[in-house]
């Protein structure tokens, strides 16, 4: 990033000007674990033989109310069991080692981390520089997908400009539309 910056200071074109880190929930402290941030009267999970697998119930809460039932069993249908050593704490990156610049992007109807505590871990951001919203569930960069790349690209333009945009044919438009507040 440093080297990104000195580039451009220079006026000269290239290097990494920003980086999207897209995850799922960073735990707020280092002394939890990575499920620590599920609301614990949310039965979602087993422990079968050291690993980690999702309950059938689980679909309610990370699907609903968006996805149809045919779509919902495809997702389901890829997921694996997880290690429970991998899981177990403390993890190792915590909302503190969050040191750059951040934008949270709030999921509306989640079932799963309701939008207060999605306001609560966002509050927690050092340098949260603006709180989004996607009017999806849990799993909203699977149905909300054109808001999810509205919201890469408002900040793509915010970071870099149009000068990107502006060397692709075709109608740009839709950049007056991207919500950047």
């Amino acid at each position: 990033m440093v080297v990104a910056i000195d580039r451009k200071s220079q006026g000269k074109r290239g290097g990494i000007a920003a980086v999207v880190f897209i995850t799922a929930v960073v735990p707020v402290a280092r002394s939890g674990e990575a499920f620590d941030v599920i609301p614990s009267e949310l039965d979602i999970t087993s422990v079968i033989n050291d690993t980690v697998v999702g309950k059938p119930t689980a679909k309610d809460v990370l699907y609903m109310p968006d996805m149809s039932e045919e779509m919902v069993d495809k997702y389901m249908a890829t997921w694996e069991p997880q290690s429970l050593a991998a899981l177990a704490g403390p993890v190792t990156f915590c909302m503190e080692d969050l040191n750059i610049s951040t934008c949270y992007i709030l999921c509306e109807k989640d079932l799963c981390l309701s939008p207060a505590l999605q306001q609560k871990f966002s509050s927690t951001i050092p340098k949260l520089k603006r709180l989004l919203r996607n009017p999806g569930g849990d799993s909203a960069i699977a149905t909300e997908v054109e808001k999810f790349v509205e919201h890469l690209i408002g900040i793509s333009v915010e970071v870099e400009g149009n000068r990107v945009f502006n060397s692709i044919s075709g109608d740009n438009s839709f950049l007056d539309r991207l919500p950047l507040t």
